[in-house]
């Protein structure tokens, strides 16, 4: 990146006829990649750093002059690359106003508590320095010269920069790297997860862009919905509702299980912290499961490709649970569904051999634990990985006219889990996903596209689900084999 920012500079010097084009390539490069780029700062002290002549800095494209305000609240930075990085000469790059706003509310859920927020833009761009150095290069020296002599003055120590990644040159990066708190798993959910999570306070750098101000979160597709509301959010969490056809559990796709599930959902901060990577969280959700006939939709409808299993869901509740980082352990994750055995609500059934027989699931559970991996410090390929076990009964009813006449359970025990999860997140934001878990020797993936952003908080998706078949067994007496399904996800205020 460096690299690239120094070459462009140097084409500038060197070739006059296209300098426009170049100009506006810098201070592109500057503004999205700045957190990614080794450049360094000089904060000022306007009153005792600046001479007065230079508290009024001419712009170019008929702009008004940048006008310095000595205030509590402001603070201006001179940002730099330095020489001897490819350059024969220290060259500035633009001048950064970062305004603190002070009194500001905020819970532990939209900032941490009690920290002041700050709005950081670029107020002297570099078309501007580039253009007082050809037309004012007497104030452009005295610029360059209080700068030079800061980074003089001091040559043995660190001079601050805004490289976002903090180098360390005892760890090798090249095989990636993990964070040591909630980065990763923030990352990940909020990318993924169709609930809200909370994000530090963002620090502008374009001059005054309008930003996502939604109240509500909505993520929907053509089998679920969650929605919350900022009127749901308080001092340490927030809550959501939800609604679902599918399973997280077993091996099946949305609609085959014929069941809904409806409930709530707790996001819970155990502690406040200033920065928000070091906060642990509780994820915590509760549903009611009810049975919905949902055959119609595998007749009916183009986007799902698939049969319908002779499997019946049956109905109770449904739970999850999980924690960031307990005693400093990987993330755990607990999913339980269970209910009452009862064959009287069997919406599916088939003839086994002349007699007419149902299958029916009462209890799930899944145990697993996550760790996460990027294949370098930019994090632009994401990993998480779960590995677990879990478990799932089955029984079987046989009918004589309308009533029972036998029933007999099938050995299925706790057996071991893997999923792969997979984000590319270019500078621009999120653009692909995919998740691939094997269980009871069956493929379960999905995978996602963004296909639309209206805004950065208000998006259009495309996913594809996919069950295949058993890959090291043959089929159950109540499996189909494998399953396609095609949905777009709206995301607003995620």
């Amino acid at each position: 990146m460096k690299k690239l920012i120094i070459l462009l500079i140097i084409s500038v010097q060197l070739y006059a006829q296209q300098i426009d084009d170049l100009i506006k390539k810098i201070d592109i490069k500057l503004r999205n990649d700045k957190t990614y780029l080794d450049l360094n700062y000089l904060s000022l002290d306007i009153k005792n750093d600046f001479p007065a002549e230079l508290w009024e800095l001419k712009r170019e494209l008929k702009r008004p002059p940048l006008l310095f305000e000595e205030s509590k609240s402001n603070q201006y930075n001179i940002v730099f690359v330095k020489k001897g990085q490819g350059l024969d000469s220290l060259e500035l790059l633009y001048i950064q106003l970062i305004r603190t706003n002070l009194g500001t509310e905020e819970t532990i859920f939209s900032a941490a508590a009690g920290i002041e927020s700050q709005d950081t833009s670029i107020v002297y761009d570099y078309r501007d320095f580039y253009f007082l150095k050809e037309k004012d290069k007497s104030t452009y020296d005295k610029i360059h010269r209080i700068v030079k002599n800061y980074v003089y003055q001091n040559y043995d120590s660190e001079i601050p920069g805004l490289l976002s990644i903090n180098p360390n040159t005892q760890i090798n990066t090249s095989f990636g790297v993990t964070a040591d708190d909630n980065l990763d798993y923030l990352n990940h959910v909020r990318i993924n997860d169709p609930y809200w999570y909370p994000e530090p306070p963002k620090r502008r750098t374009l001059v005054r862009q309008v930003e996502d101000t939604f109240p509500f979160r909505l993520d929907v597709n053509f089998s679920s919905l969650r929605f919350s509301h900022e009127a749901m959010d308080f001092e340490n969490g927030n809550a959501s509702i939800f609604a679902t056809t599918g399973d997280e559990i077993l091996n099946i796709l949305p609609y085959q299980g014929q069941t809904v599930t409806a409930g709530a959902r707790l996001l819970l901060a155990l502690n406040a912290s200033p920065d928000i990577n070091k906060v642990q969280f509780i994820d915590l959700s509760l549903g009611i499961r009810f049975n919905v006939d949902s055959r119609w939709h595998f007749d009916n409808l183009p986007f799902i490709l698939a049969e319908v299993p002779y499997l019946n869901v049956g109905k109770g509740i449904a739970a999850s649970f999980s924690i960031t980082r307990p005693f400093g352990l990987p993330n755990i994750n607990l999913k339980v569904a269970s209910g009452e055995k009862d064959y009287s609500d069997a919406i599916i059934k088939r003839s086994v051999n002349g007699v007419l027989s149902s299958y029916h699931s009462f209890n799930q559970i899944e145990g697993t634990m996550s760790f996460f991996w990027n294949s370098s410090d930019l994090r632009t390929n994401r990993f998480r990985i779960d590995v677990g076990a879990g478990y799932y009964d089955i029984y079987k009813a046989e009918y004589t006219g309308n009533k029972i006449s036998s029933e007999k359970s099938f050995d299925i025990k706790f057996q071991p889990l893997a999923a792969i999860y997979y984000d590319f997140v270019p500078t621009f934001g999120p653009l692909f996903g995919a998740k691939m878990k094997v269980f009871d020797s069956v493929l379960n993936a999905n995978v996602w596209l963004k296909l639309f952003q209206f805004s950065e908080k208000n998006s259009v998706r495309l996913e594809v689900n996919y069950i295949s078949q058993p890959f090291t067994r043959k089929k159950y007496e109540w499996e189909k084999g494998s399953g396609l399904m095609f949905q777009l996800r709206y995301r607003l205020g995620l």
